[in-house]
């Protein structure tokens, strides 16, 4: 069975015609780059006045990602390969990888021709925004994270008017924590959220947030998952919420009634990650039933995904289909021009979500790594 990304569908007639510009748009503009080691000025100026593009946007863009993809030798031959990175891709990657020490490259190709390579016909290709949070996430693990320790910031302003302005910088787990609990206080009172955040304030009421925490048991130093962010904590934010947390299970299991059980829950959230529609990244979904409860579609992992409130609704309205797989968590979307693609999960509990968990603790190690081997450069072994 071949894999592909549905970009790269060659029985598609509008993915094959933009894989032909893709192809002619990035041949050109690695032949037009000049060598590292030269003035890229004057190439800048010939270029700008040939395709209309200011120098600045050449070489801040076009230039830094194709000059970075070559570093990237894994990368760069899968792009030969298939040309399946546009101009958008091609700049965020560069521009992310500005910070990136030369050490690093090794892990970081391996690491983004792992996303990069499809696994599966017809899967959907990153976007734009999962590859820069993907890198941005092994840039963190690699180089540890600089404000690690800094304090939060709030600024509190005082207007002419009868109002003020509250700023708060919070780490993300913690934001997103304070935002669930207003809405459940907007939920249940059906105030306002500012009315729910100064009730919560002032103490005279009180919610209760669940945040469930994932974490291998079969890695050393895995990392640890959390449904607040829907994406891997931090690593100094781990013990914050270890230290709340309690162990449970999530299990794969299925129940005869409509809603699916709190531990069922919990799997398909660890399973799925996000919306499972291509491209959609939302972190706040409701369970489908693929095939309706009341059609006798059981509610079961093997009949449950979860959606957005959007992509549940034009699966409702019969706008897209989807088969899944209960095995692997794959689903196959059916899309209203009858073309299908498919969507892989990416929660801590799928396969993919295993291996990033693996590669995580193996940037961890990395940094420690590097951390002692400095320490002992330096003379400061202990």
């Amino acid at each position: 069975m071949e894999y592909y990304f549905s970009t790269c569908d060659h029985s598609d007639p509008v993915a094959r015609a933009y894989a032909r510009i893709r192809k002619e748009e990035y041949l050109l503009w690695e032949e037009l780059l000049p060598p590292e080691d030269q003035d890229t000025r004057v190439a800048l100026s010939t270029i700008s006045r040939s395709t209309g593009k200011a120098p600045s946007t050449l070489r801040d863009s076009l230039f830094v990602g194709i000059y970075t993809l070559r570093r990237l030798p894994r990368l760069h031959a899968l792009q030969h390969r298939l040309f399946h990175l546009d101009r958008e891709r091609i700049t965020a990657i560069g521009n992310e990888l500005l910070v990136a020490s030369p050490e690093h490259y090794p892990l970081i190709d391996a690491a983004l021709t792992s996303l990069l390579t499809p696994t599966a016909p017809a899967q959907a290709m990153p976007t734009t925004t999962e590859i820069r949070k993907h890198l941005r996430r092994i840039l963190d693990e690699l180089l540890g994270f600089p404000n690690a320790t800094a304090p939060g910031n709030l600024f509190i302003e005082h207007g002419l008017h009868d109002s003020s302005r509250i700023t708060a910088c919070l780490p993300k787990d913690l934001g997103l924590w304070v935002e669930k609990a207003i809405h459940n206080v907007t939920s249940s009172q059906g105030c306002s959220p500012i009315k729910a955040f100064v009730r919560l304030l002032q103490g005279s009421i009180t919610t209760t947030v669940t945040v469930n925490l994932y974490q291998a048991t079969d890695i050393e130093n895995a990392p640890v998952w959390s449904s607040g962010t829907s994406d891997w904590l931090p690593q100094h934010r781990e013990a914050f919420w270890r230290n709340q947390a309690r162990p449970t299970q999530a299990r794969c299991e299925s129940t005869r009634a409509h809603n699916a059980t709190a531990s069922l829950k919990r799997y398909l959230q660890g399973r799925d990650g996000h919306c499972r529609f291509p491209g959609c990244q939302a972190r706040v979904c409701q369970l489908d039933h693929r095939v309706n409860w009341e059609d006798g579609g059981p509610t079961a992992a093997g009949n449950l995904a979860s959606l957005c409130q959007h992509h549940h609704n034009m699966k409702t309205d019969g706008i897209v289909r989807y088969l899944l797989d209960e095995a692997t968590g794959i689903i196959v979307w059916i899309l209203p021009n009858g073309r299908w693609q498919v969507s892989a999960p990416t929660g801590p509990l799928s396969a993919p979500g295993a291996r990033w968990a693996r590669s995580i603790a193996q940037w961890r190690r990395a940094r420690r790594e590097g951390a002692l081997a400095a320490r002992q450069t330096s003379g400061y072994q202990r």
